[in-house]
Order: C-alpha cells, then structure tokens, then sequence
C-alpha cells in the first residue's frame, strides 16, 4: 500500500508520495498507476481534466481517494 498526494504547486514528473513530492493533477498519479490498497489524498481545488480510471482494487483492498482539507 502506497500513499500518494496531489496538489496545486506540484509537478506530475514528482513521485508523489509525500506532500513536497506532490502530483499535480489527478492524471499525473493514475499514470503512477495506482494499485489495490493505495491511498490518494486530493487537495482542495479545480481539476479540470477528463480522468479515466484503468485500474481496481479487490475486494476489502480498495483504491481510496480523500478529498484532504488540511
């Protein structure tokens, strides 16, 4: 399981995998790809992209996206 972040400010040649590393868009971590059991925390703002989401979880390992405040 691998955490991720994206963000205003980030890049999307960044890992993601901590907040100073941050993807910049919501693509930018789908092409990481994510897997099953990872986390995505989403800062607040406008993402205005087409997302197409080609990767599952399984059963009781779930891909999660948090919509982060802080």
């Amino acid at each position: 399981m691998t955490t991720y972040y994206v963000g205003s400010g980030g890049s999307n040649a960044n890992n993601g995998t901590s907040w100073a590393t941050r993807k910049l868009t919501l693509n930018g971590v789908e092409d990481i790809p994510v897997a099953a059991g990872d986390i995505v925390y989403v800062a607040p703002g406008v993402y205005r992209e087409l997302l197409t989401v080609d990767v599952a979880g399984s059963a009781g390992n779930i891909i999660t996206y948090i919509w982060d405040v802080t």
